[in-house]
């Protein structure tokens, strides 16, 4: 088997779906460019994530990096909500509050976002095939959606399950 980048996934706003890209910027803090620029906060500012917010699972979000929006698919709700991140951010922060059903805001962090680990600012690597063995141990889930739940930047295929482990040595 020969390694191979597969993918390599942004995520403009933390805990919300990716948006593939051909390319990705490294910023001086090695973070990638526009990958967890944004984060949404609960009235306490800790995040509003998958971990302590299930309901976030729900929500189906396409960004237009370029343009610098988010396209919201909000369940119960057929048509999708357009924000531009600068511009609407007042707006956006109403609708998610409201989907929420508790107050939120957007932070924003150009320079290093907001990673789940802040002494290791560089993009997190996974494999396929880990991917794929991770969502057989959970029936109900498919690859894909595994994939949007472990939000890492770089997929790289053709490799075992885990092969990833190997790239990373226990910090002393």
């Amino acid at each position: 088997m020969m390694p191979y980048l597969a993918k390599i996934l942004l995520y403009p706003v933390k805990s919300l779906d990716g948006v593939e890209v051909e390319n990705a910027r490294v910023l001086a803090s090695g973070a990638l460019q526009h990958d967890r620029e944004f984060a949404i906060f609960d009235e306490q500012g800790k995040f509003v994530n998958g971990k302590r917010h299930a309901k976030i699972h729900l929500l189906r979000a396409q960004f237009a990096l370029l343009n610098r929006t988010i396209s919201l698919q909000i369940p119960g709700d057929d048509l999708q909500q357009i924000f531009h991140l600068d511009e609407e951010r007042q707006a956006l922060e109403a609708t998610l509050s409201d989907f929420f059903k508790f107050a939120v805001t957007l932070g924003q962090n150009s320079l290093i976002g907001f990673p789940d680990d802040t002494s290791s600012l560089g993009p997190t690597v996974t494999s396929t095939a880990t991917l794929a063995e991770v969502a057989s141990w959970f029936p109900s889930l498919s690859v894909h959606e595994m994939r949007r739940r472990m939000r890492a930047n770089i997929e790289i295929d053709g490799v075992p399950a885990f092969w990833e482990d190997q790239l990373f040595s226990e910090v002393i």
